[in-house]
């Protein structure tokens, strides 16, 4: 059989907001830098990559297209299609970019009415049976729909019988319980082969591009009410591993194959179990691995130092911490229960070790009010992580948080496409309304962002000083990096102006909003010189 899998790229008429959806927890719209240039963030397709290898592997013809990736026009892609011929198309579909996955699905239909229509991805029971009954799609995989669709796709030429397919719903009426992949280690490799590795980017806190996203688990013990995966993908709170040796040789093969600058385990929570952790700090030692730096996504309060000095010996040089509210009774309310002394312990440690820090929050759990917001903006400006992430937090059908809004009223209105969580609010509440909710938003990403020109501000005169007192010991210096952002270090200055060489100066000043590592690593790889950098 031939067999489309597909990211269909999801953006604005005027394609200056670009859409993530498959392989993100969170998905939305981003601005492009430039034209013609890929968000920063591209989350790399996990599922679908790991579909098309099970697919590949029992005989089928492929074509794997991640249009967001590829940068591909809605055109763009049917074309690749058109040439490839398919017998059935698989799209991963979510819910803010429903209204768009609709005419991607009619645009499929109309081009290829042969073809069976087959998806899967973050809706919930109620959405997909709405595809199923106005014939937008054939047929919808709850779960992970790895082995699932290999099924379909030998079941379905063949006139077999399609009841016990996991996860399967049809218009029929066939309506079976998710899939889970039980034992991680069988999956095959993801087709890496038919994707842009290059263009998948999740650079925390500078981590070097091009870089690599893999994964170490599937699932989340915890019970989180506004988190999507466990809830819409998983429908439980199972906490599968692979083994640590398979995911650092699967590592190992890909930075040889495609020259990966650095590598991020994107799991739904890294780092369940001290002892796991230990482990695969030691592996990334005995490999040489930590000569690479690396990230995860982890758990604050599931850290301990132990745990934080082992992973910053293996070269750990980022790492992203959920915090979501400080508020112990929105925390509380919503089911994560954070453990706050932990968790403060665990970013101030990290910090101390040398490990950069990105902390995510979320305004609008139940029982937010205008002061919780100023409360929890007050933690992430004393704090100071490296760099810092705020949101609207957004209620997604099939989470626990989506049927408490609905049984309460909350919900402003049940428009997908601005269920985004970046600058609209969705919910009212009897503390906040949507336009005092979006405010009081505003107002944290207005005070971030000023104390981060403040901080940007000291780091350059520190910068400045250090510089000055190296040109009065005799040195001189190169530049290397943006020179919009460096601009500073030429502004009338003679003192340091005067010491300035094109090349091969006795210093290398590095100063970049987003590659200063990248830079760095260049500099010491190639040369003696000795190194300034405005983030160091």
């Amino acid at each position: 059989m031939r067999v489309a899998l597909i990211n269909a790229p999801w953006y604005t008429d005027e394609a200056s907001m670009w859409g993530v959806r498959a392989g993100s927890r969170w998905p939305h719209f981003q601005q492009r830098p430039a034209a013609g240039q890929l968000p920063r963030y591209i989350p790399f397709p996990f599922f679908l990559a790991s579909a098309a290898a099970v697919l590949e592997d029992a005989g089928h013809s492929i074509l794997l297209c991640d249009g967001v990736a590829a940068d591909l026009s809605l055109e763009d892609l049917i074309a690749k299609l058109v040439d490839f011929a398919p017998d059935l198309v698989f799209s991963e579909l979510s819910t803010p970019s429903l209204t768009w996955d609709r005419t991607v699905c009619a645009a499929l239909r109309k081009n290829f009415p042969e073809a069976n229509l087959v998806a899967g991805g973050l809706l919930d029971h109620v959405l997909a049976r709405t595809l199923l009954d106005d014939e937008t799609i054939d047929f919808w995989l709850n779960g992970e729909y790895e082995y699932p669709l290999r099924e379909l796709a030998v079941a379905l030429p063949a006139g077999g019988d399609l009841t016990s397919i996991a996860g399967l719903m049809d218009r029929s009426g066939i309506d079976n319980s998710p899939a889970l992949v039980s034992e991680l280690d069988d999956l095959p490799a993801p087709l890496y082969n038919q994707l842009p590795m290059h263009n998948y980017s999740d650079p925390v806190c500078g981590l070097p591009t091009p870089g690599l996203q893999s994964w170490l688990s599937r699932g989340c013990p915890f019970s989180c009410s506004f988190c999507v995966w466990p809830q819409i993908v998983y429908r439980g709170h199972d906490y599968r591993t692979r083994s640590i040796d398979v995911a650092l040789d699967e590592i190992e093969m890909l930075v040889q194959r495609y020259g990966f600058e650095s590598f991020y385990f994107d799991d739904d929570t890294t780092n369940i179990g001290e002892a796991r952790m230990l482990e695969l700090a030691e592996k990334i030692k005995k490999r040489g691995l930590d000569r690479l730096p690396w990230g995860m996504m982890a758990r604050a309060d599931c850290m301990n130092r132990t745990m934080i000095d082992a992973l910053a010996d293996a070269g750990m040089y980022s790492i992203k911490y959920g915090v979501e509210s400080i508020a112990t009774k929105l925390i509380d309310a919503c089911g994560k229960k954070t453990n706050l002394p932990k968790l403060i312990d665990a970013i101030e440690y990290s910090k101390q070790r040398g490990i950069k820090v990105h902390l995510t929050f979320t305004f609008g759990l139940p029982g937010e009010t205008l002061e919780t917001i100023r409360e929890t903006t007050d933690f992430a400006i004393q704090i100071a992580p490296e760099t810092a992430q705020f949101s609207l937090c957004t209620p997604f059908p099939g989470t626990r948080f989506f049927n408490e809004c609905l049984e309460a009223g909350h919900l402003a209105h049940t428009d997908w496409a601005h269920f985004l969580g970046s600058g609209e609010a969705v919910v009212n509440t009897p503390e906040l309304s949507t336009s005092q909710l979006e405010a009081g938003y505003r107002e944290a990403l207005e005070r971030w962002s000023a104390f981060r020109d403040e901080q940007t501000k000291d780091r350059r005169e520190k910068l400045l000083d250090s510089l000055r007192q190296r040109i009065e010991q005799g040195a001189t210096w190169s530049f290397m990096g943006d020179r919009v952002f460096g601009a500073f270090l030429f502004e009338d200055n003679q003192q340091i102006s005067s010491a300035y060489r094109e090349k091969d100066g006795d210093i290398a000043v590095i100063v970049s909003a987003h590659d200063e590592e990248k830079i760095r690593r260049q500099v010491l790889a190639k040369q003696s010189q000795d190194v300034l950098r405005l983030f160091a």
